[in-house]
């Protein structure tokens, strides 16, 4: 089984190396490394990346999504593996080709994604609960649309061209997001595995962590975040009924932060969106919010807290002077402060 390690690369020459010579030292000889510069400043580095990576060039910064786009159209092997340019594969990817006989794969036809899992990471309860590996599709599993392990899979290269699942290029921020709810609505089988595959290079202050609320933030986070990808979402899962519900309750509470680091950072029309947002998205796909939303948090384990719970009530009145103190603490603003 070959595989394609797809790497967008700009700027990041310090960690470039480690990313490359992980691949070199965990798998054989059946891999193909691009490495798509999406228009360094610099590009000496270049003459140093050795003859086993394929080096594609762009002359405009086309961000995450459309860089792997590229490198989506270049690749030649089976199955396809992206990897960032600050990261790095713990385990050799072909392990997966094993999971795939012992879940029954290879006897019964190709399988469209194996989903590993990440080193640092435990594996999410409700993944394990089930023996692994297994076959699965999202049709019996909705719940693996909480999914964030883009990483952590392989994609079967014909299944995304015939599919034509590719990144939204408009897209710089949850790209990665949108292209892995596309894969999982449209793929016909997917292997779950417990192989530790993928670690994160850097963290905090370099590289953005999990929390929405720990994330640097400005106006093309907020066009990504709440104008494009519930929009993504809702396209991708219209056939998947129960899926849609758990994602969008997902979406519904990360417009919640969004919404309050507007309400902070931005201009009133930018605020204002984020709450027509949170109304659509609990208007057109979880009936009443206080309602469809409690039973969906609950059966599929959503997290939800007394602080988004009146980050809700502030958001959806408008009242900026309700937001709760346990949030000021949080962000570190005085008390009483709001945006005027």
């Amino acid at each position: 089984m070959d595989i394609s390690f797809i790497t967008p690369f700009f700027n990041s020459h310090d960690y470039l190396g480690a990313a490359l010579d992980s691949v070199r030292r965990h798998c054989g000889p059946s891999y193909e490394m691009i490495v798509v510069d999406d228009a360094s400043r610099d590009r000496s580095y270049i003459d140093q990346l050795g003859d086993d990576v394929r080096v594609i060039l762009s002359d405009v910064n086309m961000g995450p999504g459309g860089a792997r786009n590229l490198g989506l159209e270049a690749a030649t092997g089976d199955y396809i593996f992206f990897l960032d340019s600050d990261d790095v594969i713990t385990a050799d990817p072909v392990a997966f080709l094993n999971a795939i006989e012992t879940a029954g794969g290879v006897k019964t036809g190709p399988v469209d994604m194996v989903h590993g899992q990440f080193a640092d990471r435990t594996v999410a309860p409700r993944l394990a609960a089930l023996p692994m590996p297994r076959r699965t599709t999202l049709a019996l599993e909705p719940v693996l649309v909480k999914l964030h392990g883009f990483y952590t899979n392989l994609y079967r290269r014909v299944f995304l061209k015939e599919a034509d699942i590719r990144f939204p290029a408009h897209m710089r921020f949850a790209e990665d997001l949108s292209f892995l709810i596309k894969s999982l609505a449209r793929a016909e089988t997917i292997v779950v595995a417990d192989i530790p595959i993928y670690r994160y290079n850097r963290y905090y202050g370099q590289r953005w962590t999990g929390d929405p609320r720990a994330k640097p933030y400005n106006e093309l986070h907020r066009q990504c975040r709440v104008r494009h990808f519930p929009k993504q979402v809702a396209q991708a899962l219209v056939e998947h009924p129960v899926a849609l519900k758990i994602r969008m309750t997902m979406v519904f509470k990360q417009t919640l932060w969004v919404a309050y680091r507007t309400l902070t950072t931005l201009s009133d029309e930018a605020y204002q969106e984020c709450v027509d947002c949170l109304e659509w998205v609990a208007r057109s796909h979880l009936a009443e919010a206080n309602g469809m939303l409690v039973d969906i948090r609950n059966e599929y384990g959503i997290p939800w807290d007394d602080e988004l719970e009146g980050l809700l009530k502030t958001c959806l009145k408008g009242d900026r002077s309700a937001l709760p103190p346990s949030l000021r603490a949080k962000f570190d603003l005085p008390e009483g402060e709001v945006k005027p």
